[in-house]
Order: C-alpha cells, then sequence, then structure tokens
C-alpha cells in the first residue's frame, strides 16, 4: 500500500523551516507570516456570544446568509456588484483555493501561476493538476493548448509585496478573455497596503474571475479559518459542493466573529496597516545597510530580496549560526531569493533579528 504521488511528494518547505525554528530557543522568527497583532475585541466578542448562544450547530453549507450578504457587499466596492448568490464561504482562504483549482481542473490539466508564488504547487499536485510557473511578459506570450484552464495571480503578492498595476491587470484579463481562460485571484493582503489601494483584476474580466479572500491577514484572524470564493453565481453552486465533499462546512461560530469583522468599524485596520508601515521601515533600511537588491514592498507584510547565495543553504546556515529564521525563495520559484516577513516582529525584534544576520555576513 502507499499513498498517492501526487499528496506524497508535496514540499511544505515554509513548514520545515519553522518547525526547526520551534526548536531553537530565541530564534528570530521572520519566516511566520502569520500577525502578531491581536484580533480585534469586537470580533473576539461577537465569538464568544456566538458560542453563548449555543450557536455550535451545522450551518448552512454554502456559509451564513447574512455572512454571505457582508462578503458581497465588503467586495462590491472592487467595481463589481455582487450579491449573495455570488458566495461561498470556505475554511479558509486555502480552502478556497484548492476548491477553485480543484473546480476547475480535471486530471492532467494546467493553470499558469504568475511568479514570484505562494505554496500553490502543492495545491495543484493535490488537484492532480500541472503548475506552469511565468512571469507576466511570458504569459503574455504564451498560446494555451486545450489543457490549459486558468491564471492564478496575487496581489499584493506573497512573497514580493509587489501589487499588480491596472495596465498589467487590464493586460492579464485581456488574455484571460480571449484564450477562455478562468483567472483565480488571491486578494487575502487586499487591505494592506502602503500606497495606493489595490485594484482588482474581476473589474476587467468579471465573467472569468474568482476571488479568494479571508479574514485572516485583515483583521488578524488567521485561526478562525473562515474565507470565501467570490464569482459569477452560475459557477458558485458547482463549486459550493466541494465545500460538501471536503469539510461538510465552515465552523459555525467563527463565521459569527467574521460577521463582525465585516460589518463592524475598519477603524482596526486602518490601525493595522500604520503598524505594519513603521515595521516596514524599520525593514527597509537595514536592508538597505546591508545591500541587498530588493523591490520595496507595496503590500502585504515582506520583503524578497535578492542574494547571490543558494537560498536553501544560505537559509539552514542562518538558522543554526545566527538563529534567525527566514524562508528560502526556491519554495517561491526563485533560488536567489529570501523571504523576510514583518506581520510577527515589532521594531525591536527586527533590528535584533538584523543585527544577527549583519554579524554573521560580516
Amino acid at each position: 500500500m502507499h499513498i498517492n504521488d501526487n499528496f506524497a511528494s508535496i514540499k511544505l518547505a515554509i513548514r520545515k523551516i519553522a518547525e526547526l525554528a520551534a526548536q531553537k530557543k530565541d530564534c528570530v522568527r521572520m519566516d511566520i507570516g502569520t500577525p502578531n497583532i491581536p484580533t480585534p475585541k469586537h470580533i473576539i466578542e461577537a465569538t464568544k456570544k456566538a458560542l453563548d448562544e449555543g450557536k455550535t450547530a451545522y450551518p448552512p453549507y454554502l456559509g451564513l446568509p447574512e455572512l454571505r450578504n457582508a462578503i458581497a457587499t465588503f467586495e462590491s466596492f472592487k467595481g463589481v456588484s455582487y450579491k449573495k448568490e455570488n458566495v461561498i464561504v470556505t475554511a479558509g482562504a486555502a480552502h478556497a483555493l484548492f476548491l477553485a483549482i480543484a473546480g476547475i481542473c480535471k486530471p492532467g490539466e494546467k493553470i499558469f501561476v504568475l511568479k514570484p508564488y505562494w505554496e500553490y504547487d502543492s495545491m495543484t499536485k493535490g488537484c492532480n493538476a500541472e503548475m506552469i510557473g511565468v512571469n507576466v511578459e511570458e504569459l503574455l506570450q504564451k498560446k494555451p493548448d486545450s489543457k490549459t484552464k486558468a491564471i492564478l495571480i496575487n496581489s499584493p503578492n506573497n512573497p514580493s509585496g509587489k501589487i499588480y498595476s491596472e495596465k498589467t491587470l487590464k493586460d492579464i484579463a485581456e488574455f484571460a478573455i480571449k484564450n477562455n481562460l478562468f483567472i483565480i485571484t488571491d486578494e487575502v493582503y487586499d487591505h494592506i497596503y502602503f500606497g495606493g489601494k489595490p485594484h482588482s483584476i474581476a473589474k476587467y474580466a468579471h465573467e472569468n474571475t474568482l476571488i479568494v479572500n479571508s479574514v485572516s491577514k485583515t483583521y488578524s484572524m488567521t485561526g478562525y479559518r473562515v474565507g470565501w470564493l467570490c464569482g459569477p453565481a452560475q459557477y458558485m453552486d458547482a463549486l459550493g459542493k466541494g465545500i460538501r465533499a471536503t469539510v461538510s462546512c465552515c465552523n459555525t461560530f467563527a463565521q459569527y466573529g467574521a460577521l463582525a469583522a465585516l460589518n463592524g468599524n475598519q477603524q482596526c485596520v486602518e490601525e493595522q496597516r500604520k503598524i505594519y508601515a513603521k515595521r516596514k521601515e524599520v525593514m527597509e533600511k537595514r536592508i538597505k545597510k546591508i545591500g541587498w537588491e530588493c523591490d520595496i514592498p507595496e503590500g502585504a507584510f515582506y520583503f524578497y530580496p535578492k542574494i547571490t547565495v543558494d537560498s536553501w543553504q544560505f537559509t539552514m546556515d542562518l538558522l543554526e549560526k545566527a538563529n534567525v529564521a527566514v524562508v528560502p525563495g526556491e519554495t517561491f520559484g526563485n533560488k536567489d531569493h529570501i523571504r523576510l516577513c514583518f506581520a510577527s516582529l515589532d521594531e525591536k525584534q527586527i533590528n535584533e533579528g538584523f543585527d544577527r544576520i549583519e554579524k554573521y555576513l560580516k
């Protein structure tokens, strides 16, 4: 007996680094993409209230109707009008991504993924599909065959912090429409930005686009595992059946917490953005001091500098000799980069981490 190779061969590099770092005392954790800002109190209170009121039974498998309405309103600010029928609630954004890929691709079919990318390869493998990593310029020159079904983009981007321009999004949208491809757009960092607000590609290719989003990053609710898929109503029923086939439904009382997040005062989001901006400024100064080549992130909470050695070797050496954890760029399609996260470190901890890195590099 053996487990399907598509599962057994999945490499979870980020988890491996996290496990190694967790075993070390006083490690500076620049690997963790999890906010250390507490979940806002009104969200916690709403979650507690749901528990106190006994809201612990199975909810409708597509999600609480009131939450689906709130999500539709939340996503409609991106330039497309959505209703409850355009939304299904999932067990986090990762679950939404899995459903989108599994729902679109039959075994052996392919999706384009824009580089650099998060661990989407594990999901495509899990769905028996094939991921083709490309940059924007390469994508627009491609001639998709009949087995190519979708384009997956992520803006603001993990790991680079890049936000795609309106022109780039329009070009990708035009390419998708011309070639009859779905667009899966991962927008979990859409409220973490440091300049102009990100645009959604849904505005330019509404009928082709499935939006993946969640409350995890915007409201510091990573453990709640509440996300969603938003797109044309004609696809939602079929994709929703994937919920029944995988997790049955999303956690009931966590959905009430998500409802409070979306319907409540949004000042907490602005305050969080200011905290991240200060941390970003500190990390930016330290990266420039080292001299690493690095684009300044426009959104999300990562830096993605280029290094001159193999990223895996550098990561392992840095962890062992400097007690600082980062993520190797090989995970994201670039062997000569590393990812550093400022979501889970305050300014003092960021400086301590870079003091150690500078000492290691000497």
